[in-house]
């Protein structure tokens, strides 16, 4: 599909082009990830005896080591291939009434199907019938293991004191740039009394809190414009009525120098460094970005001093662990991102595994065609010669140079792959095309595939939580496909907003959609298979 863009002139392609939620296709990236784990895990421990293996003491969070050695210990054959083969078997409750701490926060989740619930499924049934909550603890597994091999044991960074110190630094740092550059694009641009009315808007009206905004971003106003701006801001409350005596008082006890910053951010309940940028900017209008992270350091360090205190003990452990899982995130991106996986970072939510980070219909046709070149990358072209000056005395031809095929998947890995792809067909989400691809002469090719359904919506919850905005933006119905032994790739249904919420289709419509495709595609089908260049491999045809 492509799309005329009104600022160029030269098309999108959607599936090169954009960053999509494909929903439950995270779940092929997410479980080959898992045993790509499990491949270095058999590595690791698989030469060892038995009496070495009882000995291996893993971190108690890493429930992806204990299983590897447990199972080790336990079942005489120590291939690869059969361990591969028992870690899909490995079960997880996919029940919705747990809270997970991930991506900075708590998070809920839900299964498509409420059936699933109270079930106890396995890897390999869950990825057959697209079942959110297992894949979400397998993530979490995921997740405790890489933070461990990036950062040491669970001791290392909670239980010695200058790690602590180191990450809970980092931690402030990171933090409260973030919320800089969050007030820095909220007031810049804006003249001293427009960004005032701007945070007096949403500070409640008392006198204590519209003083200590007062007294912090304009530290120098007159009493006299105190005065006025007081009274304005408290009209229409049992406060209008305060005397000229109350107000002096008030532009007393509330100046600058009798509270510090965060004092004035309890009292006005309004954020410190909010505080702190407005009044930055009434002296320095046309600071660049750097220039208020800069000048903000000291300011950020006491902002964040508290967190640096004994009593927040267990909420400088979560500090600390978000760091670390920030680390973790970042290895299981580069793990993807060997595979084809098109952006920089992935969000770092257990939510990733079932779609979250977004993807691209392209890049997900480039990793159903490694495992159907039986775990080699062979290039994606479109174009195989060009040439020049034809019948004239400058004639040239460029023919594409051969590149080998690149190993990205072991042999072992691909089969499970291979063979979950298949039951995905034959019993779950893209049942629909269990007999296969069947053409109108007869021909009918097996198809294997992972369905995915994004439905990406924006809400605005109100404290309490209740639900004061929801709305559609975009859905998504995508089916990454193997056809027969030559072809595969991706079909993807798309509708954004504010037609998404007209819309209620799955990825069984993707599913039918290729099904009904069949007379289209036979020409293609009949081709005959082209010469393979040294090294090459099947092509990916993408819809």
């Amino acid at each position: 599909m492509r799309v005329q863009t009104d600022s160029v002139n030269e098309p999108f392609d959607i599936n090169s082009g954009a960053r999509l939620n494909l929903g439950s296709t995270a779940k092929l990236r997410t479980v080959i990830t898992y045993l790509q784990i499990v491949t270095d895990l058999h590595d690791r421990y698989a030469s060892l005896s038995v009496a070495d293996l009882k000995r291996v003491q893993p971190d108690p969070q890493d429930a992806l080591t204990r299983w590897a050695l447990d199972y080790l210990i336990k079942t005489p054959d120590h291939s690869l291939q059969a361990m591969l083969d028992a870690a899909v078997e490995r079960k997880y409750s996919a029940s919705a009434g747990e809270t997970f701490y991930t991506g900075g926060g708590a998070q809920t989740f839900t299964n498509f199907e409420s059936s699933d619930n109270s079930q106890i499924l396995t890897v390999h049934r869950a990825f057959q019938h697209s079942v959110n909550l297992v894949f979400v603890r397998l993530m979490r597994d995921i997740v405790r293991y890489e933070m461990i091999q990036t950062s040491g044991p669970t001791t290392q960074w909670l239980d010695d004191p200058a790690a602590r110190q180191m990450y809970l630094s980092r931690f402030a740092d990171q933090e409260s740039r973030v919320y800089v550059k969050r007030f820095y694009t909220k007031y810049h641009g804006k003249t001293p009394d427009q960004a005032l009315a701007v945070m007096l808007h949403s500070v409640h009206k008392s006198p204590p809190k519209i003083a200590t905004v007062l007294r912090s971003v304009a530290p120098n106003g007159a009493q006299g414009w105190f005065d006025t701006q007081m009274r304005e801001q408290l009209k229409g409350t049992p406060a209008q009525w305060l005397t000229d005596d109350d107000l002096a008082k008030l532009y007393t006890k509330y100046a600058m120098d009798r509270f510090n910053l965060n004092d004035r951010g309890y009292i006005s309940r309004v954020h410190p460094l909010e505080l702190w940028l407005v009044n930055y900017l009434r002296e320095h209008p046309d600071a660049t970005l750097d220039q208020v992270q800069d000048a903000s350091h000291d300011v950020r360090v006491s902002t964040y001093s508290w967190l640096f205190k004994t009593r927040y003990h267990a909420t400088q452990d979560r500090r600390i662990k978000r760091m670390i899982e920030l680390h973790a995130y970042a290895a299981i991106g580069k793990s993807w991102q060997a595979l084809g996986y098109p952006f920089a970072n992935l969000t770092p939510s257990y939510a990733a595994a079932i779609g979250a980070s977004g993807d691209r219909p392209a890049a997900l046709a480039q990793l159903i065609g490694v495992i159907a070149n039986g775990g080699d990358k062979v290039p994606t072209e479109s174009i195989a010669q060009l040439d020049f000056a034809k019948d004239t005395p400058y004639e040239t031809h460029f023919v594409r140079a051969t590149v080998p095929p690149q190993a990205q998947l072991s042999p072992q890995i691909v089969n499970v792959v291979h063979g979950m792809l298949s039951d995905v067909v034959q019993g779950g989400t893209a049942k629909r095309l269990a007999d296969g691809m069947t053409f109108p002469d007869g021909k009918t090719l097996p198809v294997y595939g992972k369905t995915g359904t994004g439905d990406q919506r924006f809400e605005v919850w109100a404290k309490g939580g209740r639900l004061i905005e929801s709305r559609k933006v975009n859905r998504s119905a995508t089916f990454v496909f193997i056809m027969g032994d030559r072809f595969y790739g991706t079909l993807t249904a798309y509708v954004h907003e504010p037609y998404a919420a007209h819309y209620d289709f799955t990825s069984a419509m993707s599913v039918q959609l290729l099904k009904s495709l069949a007379p289209v595609l036979q020409p293609l089908v009949e081709q005959p298979k082209a010469p393979a260049a040294p090294g090459g491999g099947a092509g990916v045809k993408q819809s």
